[in-house]
């Protein structure tokens, strides 16, 4: 039993969002209709599972649509690369901010992050070169 509950706490929003300073989470959070609507969006954009590259930028496009950004450690815009997924499946969580809760350090954007909703992505790159990709917001 306490594995279990160790198990759900290590993957809980809150621990994924323990780094991030706690003047930079937003009170507002993701309601479960949107979190709903989204993610037919991103199930849309994932429905042929495999791709020549990994469709970052169309999910992140939904996101943008949807009043929302992806994050990085310091709240700016996520910028990077994802590696591996050739001898094992990778795991991805981004931290998400409010798209239009923002503030200007150091010339940057700096978002509010969402309390309650991190996109989640899988990936494996098959023998044939192709990328299997599963993504959702939970």
């Amino acid at each position: 039993m306490k594995f279990k509950k160790y198990i759900r706490e290590a993957y809980s929003t809150r621990n994924l969002l323990s780094h991030i300073n706690p003047d930079l989470i937003s009170q507002k959070h993701l309601k479960a209709g949107d979190r709903k609507k989204l993610n037919t969006q991103i199930q849309k954009i994932l429905k042929p599972t495999y791709f020549k590259d990994i469709p970052l930028d169309k999910i992140f496009d939904a996101l943008e649509k949807n009043g929302l950004v992806p994050i990085q450690e310091d709240n700016t815009y996520w910028s990077g690369l994802l590696l591996g997924g050739s001898d094992k499946t990778e795991m991805v969580n981004f931290n998400l901010g409010w798209k239009n809760e923002s503030v200007k350090k150091n010339g940057m954007n700096v978002y509010m992050a969402v309390p309650n909703a991190v996109l989640t992505m899988t990936y494996y790159k098959m023998g044939s070169g192709k990328y299997e990709v599963i993504g959702y917001v939970s």
